[in-house]
């Protein structure tokens, strides 16, 4: 079969007498963007909170203008991270459930950006994902029974000091996009944010 590429470069289809089978990209950045991105909005956020310790001003809106633009442009950087991976798994959803596709979704490793993309699709495909014990049995499917390091991702352990460059807010990004997920439709779970 022939092969043909849209102009983006972001889809491969293989087009002929057989199935169509479509390459798409993500554009998810790699553990080492994430982690970067995650240090720079902790570092702001404790600038801010230390500015407002040292003016003996609890509340944001008081700190330092300065410090509030700078968190903003990091909190902003995150929250593209986060659409990111929403939009990635919302074209999952609709392969599956609009055009009745098969989806194989792969990250280079197998065990960071696959199970944020596949198990938010099962959240949102699966009711059973958004009651209290079907959320634990998603975790244990998607992200423990598939390998991921949380350990060396997360810091724990032995891990904590002696490889930082593992570290990686995979898990944190996954929990924000569930987060997400809830404002916009807490009618569809059995749990709120503060599971």
């Amino acid at each position: 079969p022939e092969s043909s590429q849209d102009p983006t470069g972001k889809t491969n289809r293989t087009v002929g007498n057989g199935p169509i089978c479509e390459l798409v990209f993500a554009d998810i950045e790699n553990i080492h963007v994430q982690r970067r991105c995650f240090r720079e909005l902790l570092n702001g956020c404790n600038e801010v909170n230390d500015n407002a310790n040292s003016q003996n001003e609890l509340e944001l809106g008081n700190a330092d203008l300065s410090t509030n633009e700078t968190l903003s442009a990091q909190a902003l950087s995150w929250l593209k991270h986060i659409s990111s991976i929403l939009t990635a798994a919302r074209g999952v959803v609709a392969a599956m459930r609009l055009h009745h596709r098969s989806v194989l979704v792969h990250c280079s490793d197998g065990w960071d950006r696959t199970p944020q993309i596949t198990s938010l699709a099962s959240l949102l495909l699966d009711p059973y994902y958004r009651t209290i014990k079907g959320f634990g049995v998603l975790i244990e499917k998607e992200w423990l029974s598939f390998g991921h390091a949380f350990a060396e991702r997360l810091g724990h352990g032995k891990h904590k000091l002696r490889d930082t460059i593992h570290l990686s807010p995979v898990f944190y990004q996954w929990i924000d996009c569930v987060w997400q997920i809830i404002e916009q439709l807490p009618q569809h779970f059995e749990f709120d944010g503060r599971l």
